[in-house]
């Protein structure tokens, strides 16, 4: 677990760069790791970053698991969900909370394919030399009800002075949507390398696993679209009888899965809830995997990488950027369960090859997937469109992420 006081910023000599991070929901999920991964990572590097999430029924859990994560999160009701009726009047009050806090550039990050017109005129209205970024998570395919959110996203682009998504897929989505090339940037999500990690022993007597049964690992947010309904389908077969199906997270379909996996004939499912370690559940695994429906990138699967454990994922969204099929795991098409038991059962039994794909999967993680690797790319944009200070956050983060010379 981290604490606040684990990260100090260094002391340098070089202007501060003032960052406002602002999330357009509070769902503890990918997108609020990666708004806290990049507050982190800034602040550590000498930022003054203030990191906002909007006020809801879920705002205390959030800023008690920020806290956890090392940032001191504020709630605060000019910043709303995405989701939210969005107005002049929440422009204004958007516009009066960037005055109020004066940041060289602020970054609004966006959970789905879209990004909000109000909120970013109500940002540029606090003054128009500071950099506006907004960052779009997700690559949801557009439909003809969507005509009048392409419509806003588009002008809204143009209004800002990027937009960063995560792959190429949600690049491809909003070029659809008429957002110029030129104002799109993909920076790859970024994963906190872990500097401790708990053994496979103590993982396992902590999950009341023994020893020498194979573990398969899913982690998320359990609603429909992650498709662990269809992972206990495909586990549900005589060749994976003896192995343990780990399930980590909450979630409105969590009742439902309880009572598949009950009533299936082979499944020794294992319904762990939020972990304030999630290493130990990695750590525990044989293999990860995770048929989403729907995924924006896929940190998890980087996470479990971290781990050495390679994934099972989906082909969707960006989800062929985080796992490299036949190099770091398996990729196979969304609600194909005889394709997910193949190769769960093929990563079951070839040893040999499931450890090739994680000891892949952990390289490409720790050198190409990582948190730092992601915050200095950050960090470069907002110095590339002349936030003060940002120059020198840039190569203080390069600095600190060069090899030490031989």
């Amino acid at each position: 677990m981290r604490h606040p006081g684990d990260i100090t910023a260094p002391v340098y000599g070089a202007a501060v760069t003032s960052i406002m991070l602002a999330s357009t929901a509070s769902n503890i999920g990918g997108m609020e790791r990666v708004v806290c991964g990049l507050a982190r990572g800034l602040s550590a590097a000498g930022a003054e970053v203030r990191t906002f999430f909007p006020e809801d029924d879920n705002a205390d859990e959030l800023r008690r698991w920020c806290l956890d994560q090392g940032v001191d999160a504020e709630i605060h009701p000019a910043v709303l969900d995405a989701a939210a009726p969005h107005s002049p009047g929440s422009a204004r009050a958007l516009r009066q909370l960037v005055r109020d806090v004066d940041p060289d550039i602020v970054n609004l990050h966006y959970g789905d394919n879209f990004l909000s017109l109000w909120d970013v005129l109500g940002t540029r209205g606090a003054g128009l030399r500071r950099p506006v970024v907004a960052s779009i998570h997700h690559p949801t395919e557009w439909t003809g009800e969507s005509r009048r959110k392409r419509l806003m996203t588009a002008l809204g682009a143009r209004v800002v002075n990027q937009v960063t998504t995560f792959a190429g897929a949600t690049r491809t989505v909003l070029r659809e949507a008429g957002v110029p090339p030129g104002r799109i940037t993909v920076i790859p999500c970024g994963v906190d390398v872990p500097t401790t990690r708990i053994d496979r022993d103590s993982a396992r007597r902590a999950l009341a696993i023994d020893d020498d049964v194979f573990v398969v690992g899913t982690l998320a947010r359990l609603v429909e679209y992650k498709g662990v309904d269809k992972l206990i389908d495909a586990m549900d077969c005589e060749p994976l009888a003896d192995t343990i199906l780990v399930v980590g997270g909450t979630g409105p379909v969590l009742p439902q899965l309880e009572d598949q996996a009950a009533s299936a004939e082979h499944v020794d499912a294992r319904f762990v809830g939020r972990l304030e370690d999630v290493g130990a559940l990695f750590a525990a695994c044989d293999l990860f995997a995770l048929p989403s429906r729907l995924e924006g990138f896929g940190l998890v699967y980087v996470e479990a990488a971290m781990y050495g454990v390679p994934s099972i994922a989906t082909d969707v969204g960006g989800v062929s950027e985080a796992v490299r099929d036949g190099e770091t795991g398996r990729l196979i098409r969304p609600d194909d369960v005889a394709a997910l038991r193949s190769a769960l059962v093929e990563l079951r039994t070839d040893d040999e090859l499931r450890a090739r794909l994680g000891r892949a999967a952990e390289h490409r993680a720790v050198n190409e997937l990582d948190e730092a690797t992601m915050v200095r790319r950050y960090a470069e944009l907002f110095a590339a469109l002349g936030a003060a200070g940002a120059a020198d956050l840039a190569r203080r983060l390069f600095r600190d992420r060069a090899p030490e010379p031989s």
